[in-house]
């Protein structure tokens, strides 16, 4: 397992530069499946005109298995975040929300089930990646015995009773 610090390193490197590259990294590595918990979750642009929704819907159409718990409440959500999730979730993937939720993880199971982790401060959002100065760890190569724990937590959220899948949003936006 080799571990690496995620932060702003020198004063010409751009905030949040290492943890975009790595998440990059990781997307391109074409994973079998992605879990990612954040508060804030927003289609934010990561190189270029490569956004974080036409990553993962390559992904998601290449089979690889998405999976996201989002902190925030979605009646506080702006439009443009809604249309984000339920546009990932039309392409097969599994959105959460859980009102707890304040960690911000992204987890990489790899064909080859090489896990890949990041836990960081930032949230997936522009101020998580471009803005602020944000602090977190890559362990690639994860040791089974540690990517367990970081699964099961990631399992424990999702069987906590306050939590709800984006399907069941459609009641909440329209009440």
């Amino acid at each position: 397992m080799e571990i690496t610090l995620l932060c702003k390193r020198d004063k010409d490197e751009p905030r949040g530069e290492r943890h975009r590259k790595t998440i990059l990294h990781l997307i391109n590595k074409e994973p079998k499946r992605i879990r990612m918990m954040s508060m804030n979750f927003h289609d934010t642009e990561l190189d270029g005109s490569r956004t974080l929704s036409k990553m993962l819907k390559r992904m998601l159409v290449r089979g690889t298995i998405v999976n996201i718990i989002v902190g925030e409440n979605p009646t506080k959500m702006d439009f443009e975040t809604v249309d984000f999730l339920q546009d990932l979730m039309n392409f097969g993937a599994k959105i959460y929300h859980h009102p707890r939720i304040h960690a911000k993880l992204f987890l990489s199971e790899g064909r080859n089930n090489e896990i890949d982790i990041i836990i960081t401060s930032a949230n997936f959002t522009k101020g998580g990646f471009y803005n602020n100065f944000e602090l977190g760890c890559y362990f690639s190569n994860m040791e089974v015995k540690y990517s367990k724990i970081i699964d099961n937590f990631f399992k424990y959220i999702l069987s906590l009773p306050s939590k709800k899948s984006l399907e069941e949003w459609d009641t909440i936006f329209s009440s």
